[in-house]
């Protein structure tokens, strides 16, 4: 056991001399890596010019923000109305029709999760991404 213990800590040593020892790196082609370079920029320029108007952000935005809107005040609208017409089934329910009303209750929550943890969701990438100038 005890030269197991010994090999590996020589091996150790030995890959961190190994890592440590300095070494120098130098390009043979200064002209290749500058043609890469300039293929590079030239390429990411093409991309900015196509890419500049065929989706405009701002538009987009000005156009799906309302529509969102809507879709969120209408699914907030349904979910009241479901959540009053099963909290009175609830209450005028007798133990074995409550216990089933539980399970379509979780659906209920469910979805709402789903709609406004979207709309957090959206506000959180909409977020970062307006900090980061994207």
């Amino acid at each position: 056991m005890k030269v197991k213990k010994i090999l590996i800590c020589i091996l150790l040593i030995l890959v961190l001399i190994v890592t440590c020892i300095p070494h120098n790196v130098y390009a043979e082609d200064e002209d290749l890596i500058q043609k890469i370079k300039n293929q590079g920029t030239s390429w990411l320029d093409k991309g900015k010019t196509l890419g500049s108007g065929v989706l405009p952000s701002d538009d987009l935005q000005n156009k799906f923000v309302p529509i969102g809107q809507v879709l969120v005040m209408i699914a907030t609208m349904v979910v009241l109305v479901v959540t009053l017409i099963m909290g009175i089934k609830y209450i005028t329910a007798n133990p074995e029709e409550k216990g089933k009303l539980k399970q379509q209750l979780i659906g209920l929550v469910v979805s709402i999760v789903v709609i406004y943890g979207a709309v957090g969701i959206w506000t959180l990438v909409q977020n970062i991404m307006n900090s980061l100038d994207i």
